[in-house]
């Protein structure tokens, strides 16, 4: 079985959150824009390039489920394959703008709203 098979079963995402580039700012230039980013064209999601050293994401890496997980170590760790060989994917399979939902924002958001109230709840004491 082919890694592109794989990644077509796994393209299914089914990940709340908004999508990157809502619909009604889709024109032209903001898809070239996206199409020419370089983790689009390594089939990685926006939220796949998050900075796991920052605590608010480390969090909500730990919160999210364990298919989400194993779908995201999947996407990197074929976008550091491919780097390292300097190639790129196929058109066919890079990541389409109305494909890339924000699947780790929800996560965030709340995680740094709960430091926000440890912080005020801490202040009081």
């Amino acid at each position: 079985m082919r890694l592109s098979h794989v990644f077509r079963a796994l393209q299914k995402w089914n990940y709340p959150g908004r999508v990157y580039i809502p619909l009604e700012k889709q024109n032209a230039w903001n898809k070239w824009l996206y199409y020419k980013s370089y983790w689009c064209q390594l089939g990685l999601l926006h939220d796949d390039t998050l900075n796991e050293n920052r605590p608010e994401v480390q969090q909500a890496l730990e919160r999210i489920p364990a298919q989400w997980k194993d779908e995201r170590a999947f996407r990197q760790r074929r976008a550091m394959e491919l780097s390292m060989k300097h190639r790129i994917l196929p058109e066919s399979e890079w990541t389409k703008a109305e494909e890339d939902v924000l699947y780790l924002e929800p996560y965030v958001e709340e995680v740094k709203k709960e430091m926000e109230d440890f912080k005020e709840f801490t202040a009081n004491l």
